[in-house]
């Protein structure tokens, strides 16, 4: 544990490629250094059994040897007798008799030499060993003068009295006894060479053994080679991982609490730690960018309820003057009766008109933008829509010179499920601009339902003759307060009419897409999910032509109205004018002399009004012929 932790202070300030380096220089010095010393210690030992077994082969071999030579010489010396008679076998026998015992001589010098060369090796003990050497020794000098004495080296030929003495010389020779020992010399001969022998066999045995255990030891030397490496590598690996770790864990913990006052621990100083430091600063831009988004959110809602405590006032407070602006301009209309202020005061009445249409729009976006706009899901009689639709402008449509027709599949349902005042304030901005650009040609509103199996979809369709929009303006359509060139070409609106449309489109969970070529004209399609309460035809309110009377009101109390205040209700019921026609019912209201009657035809109009159901104004004045007694 000294040693690593020597290691780490050592290297914490190291980088990491000289961390690496350093650390699999010395995994793989060790692993050769271990393996090296394994197969040093193992050749030591295969080398000591080599010589145990050269020794113990070297010391059989003498022996045996030793042995045969001794046979050999006694084996000559009984077979002299038998030469007598041939002095040439004789010489030959007599030669070999010597020449043995100096070979036996020589043996017995070399065991000796053996004996002191070798003492962990011996048969048996170096002092028997040197007893049996010098038994021998005796046997063999005392042999070797025993034959030079019986027969003398020159004499070859003998008589045969001297042939009966050197008979008798030669078997009386092995009864001496110094020869007699030699028969116990033979025995602990034998002895040890079955000795030496045994100890050949061993060390044959041991040499199995050590190549047995080389290969064991070679892969112990791996395994060990193996493991030292890869506490090195792991150790390496560890002073990389865990900071790492712990740099994921803080990052990890951040996410999750979204606490940036967390910090990553620098444990090292090589890259790892840069990075944690890097990390840490990081993490500080972060937390001090995030108090001051927080900062800024704050304000930016505070800023926003001021916006919207703004627009409420402003609405209050715009609305009054314009709705005395636009009373006193009615006023001076029936009064005045010449063209020129009658167009001058038009003039006044559409501009007041105007604005307050703006004043409206910009509520409504605002609404939006607060998310105070909330969709009120109810049944939809679309029959009563489509009527009322055509009310609103197949009559603005004709004062243009243009033709208005819906086209309405038979598949659509009668009645549906969504929010009303919101369907009816996309149709009525979109068929509002389509009259409103075009000046040829006609506007058609084509309606589709495509049936599914748990949720329906209402297709509606508003297709002009216009004069087209450039299509690299179309993106533009839908941003609050940014006209296209030909919107600014009119000079009418604000822009907010499309952007409130995509916003009510989007609230009711749909989508509403343009395509337009210039010279051409320009569609818009809005898809809206919807689910489907009644299947009747909606195509039956075309032929009923509005003939009948809505709620059954007396036509006599509509007439007790002044023409000019129901000619200009119609119109403004034809555009769908909310404020207008509110500032003309709170001007008729303020008449003292109101009938009980008019007083429930102005609350029902109000109501109406409120549903967006212009319709039914303008049916019910048609019925009155109204339009028909003021020219």
């Amino acid at each position: 544990m000294g040693i690593l932790k020597l290691w780490e202070t050592r290297t914490q300030f190291w980088r990491l490629r000289q961390k690496m380096t350093l650390g699999y220089v010395m995994a793989i010095a060790l692993g050769l250094g271990v393996s090296s010393l394994g197969l040093m210690v193992l050749s030591y030992y295969q080398g000591r059994t080599l010589e145990r077994l050269g020794a113990a082969n070297r010391q059989a071999y003498l022996l045996f040897q030793f042995r045969e030579e001794m046979s050999s010489s006694q084996m000559a010396g009984l077979q002299l007798e038998t030469a007598l008679t041939r002095p040439e076998r004789l010489l030959v026998l007599r030669s070999r008799v010597f020449t043995n015992i100096e070979r036996s001589q020589a043996t017995i010098t070399e065991l000796r030499q053996f004996i002191e060369a070798n003492p962990r090796w011996l048969a048996t003990d170096p002092q028997r060993y040197g007893i049996l050497l010098n038994d021998y020794q005796q046997v063999v000098d005392f042999y070797s003068n025993a034959i030079e004495e019986i027969f003398p080296p020159h004499q070859t030929r003998f008589s045969p009295a001297e042939r009966e003495e050197l008979i008798l010389a030669l078997r009386q020779l092995p009864n001496l006894a110094q020869m007699q020992a030699l028969e116990g010399a033979n025995w602990r001969l034998d002895e040890v060479t079955l000795t030496a022998q045994a100890q050949t066999v061993a060390a044959e045995i041991a040499i199995e053994r050590m190549q047995i255990l080389e290969k064991v030891l070679m892969v112990v030397i791996s395994l060990g080679s193996g493991a030292i490496a890869g506490g090195l590598i792991w150790q390496m690996t560890k002073a990389i991982l865990f900071p790492l770790e712990s740099l994921t864990q803080t990052a990890q913990q951040i996410t999750v609490a979204h606490d940036y006052s967390l910090r990553a621990p620098i444990q090292t100083h090589d890259e790892i730690g840069m990075l944690a430091k890097s990390f840490n600063r990081l993490i500080g831009e972060i937390d001090e960018q995030t108090q001051q988004l927080i900062a800024a959110k704050e304000a930016a809602e505070m800023a926003n309820q001021a916006k919207s405590t703004f627009l409420a006032t402003m609405s209050h407070e715009l609305r009054t003057p314009l709705n005395a602006i636009s009373g006193f301009a009615q006023l001076l209309a029936t009064e005045l009766d010449s063209p020129h202020h009658q167009e001058q005061i038009h003039t006044i009445q559409r501009s007041s008109q105007h604005l307050l249409t703006l004043i409206n729009d910009i509520l409504d976006l605002s609404r939006i933008e607060n998310g105070k706009l909330e969709r009120t899901d109810q049944e939809v009689n679309l029959w009563e829509l489509w009527k009322m639709m055509e009310g609103m402008f197949q009559f603005r449509a004709e004062q243009q010179g243009l033709s208005f027709a819906i086209d309405i599949a038979p598949n659509v349902p009668q009645t549906i499920n969504s929010d009303p005042t919101r369907l009816r304030q996309i149709l009525i901005n979109l068929l509002s601009n389509a009259i409103k650009f075009t000046e040829v040609g006609g506007i058609t509103l084509a309606v589709r339902y495509q049936e599914a199996e748990l949720q329906g979809e209402l297709i509606l369709t508003v297709t002009d003759t216009g004069p087209g929009i450039d299509p690299a303006e179309i993106s533009l359509l839908f941003t609050p307060f940014t006209q296209t060139t030909t919107g600014r070409r009119s000079q009418q609106g604000a822009g907010l009419g499309l952007a409130l449309c995509r916003q009510f489109a989007e609230l009711l969970g749909g989508t509403i897409r343009v395509e337009s070529h210039l010279a051409v004209g320009t569609v818009f399609t809005v898809q809206l999910p919807c689910e489907a309460i009644a299947s009747s035809s909606s195509l039956m309110f075309i032929s009923e032509a509005h003939t009948d009377n809505p709620l059954e009101i007396d036509l006599d109390d509509v007439h007790s109205f002044p023409p000019e205040w129901l000619a200009e209700l119609y119109q403004y019921a034809i555009c769908a004018d909310f404020q207008a026609i509110t500032h003309l019912l709170d001007a008729a209201e303020n008449n003292s002399h109101l009938s009980e009657a008019q007083k429930t035809i102005i609350g029902l109009m109000r109501q109406w009004i409120t549903d967006y159901r212009f319709d039914q104004i303008t049916d019910l004045l048609r019925l009155s012929e109204a339009p028909q007694e003021v020219s």
